[in-house]
């Protein structure tokens, strides 16, 4: 496990002040991956993951994979990013949404879901 200071400070909403919440980071050494209930980074919007540059505290580019539920875990991978929680679709590069339900691999250069797909029933 890797800790770390970060010294940023995202602002993370909901839309309205105060209301938006993370419930999980993963740290990279350039990127800051948060997962929680969420609709903004910033000025960008970003639902509920997030990649966030570690310098910037900025969203990252068009890394939007958007699951449509609150995101409460994540592992980190050379490669991928592993995310569960109350989600049953996420956003594919190309803007349209696969089924993954509660559990998704996430490709960290696309922001695009893998083909793994578990699919527990809850």
């Amino acid at each position: 496990v890797q800790t770390c200071a970060l010294p940023i400070y995202p602002n993370i909403s909901s839309g309205f002040p105060g209301t938006g919440f993370v419930l999980s980071l993963a740290v990279s050494e350039s990127t800051v991956f948060a997962g929680g209930s969420f609709y903004f980074v910033g000025d960008s919007t970003r639902t509920n993951l997030a990649a966030i540059g570690r310098v910037t505290a900025t969203a990252a580019g068009n890394w939007m994979p958007s699951p449509s539920g609150g995101v409460t875990a994540m592992v980190l991978t050379n490669s991928v990013l592993y995310i569960g929680g109350g989600f049953v679709q996420v956003r594919q590069p190309n803007g349209l949404f696969v089924q993954r339900n509660y559990l998704a691999a996430i490709d960290r250069g696309t922001g695009g879901p893998t083909a793994w797909n578990p699919s527990p029933d809850g």
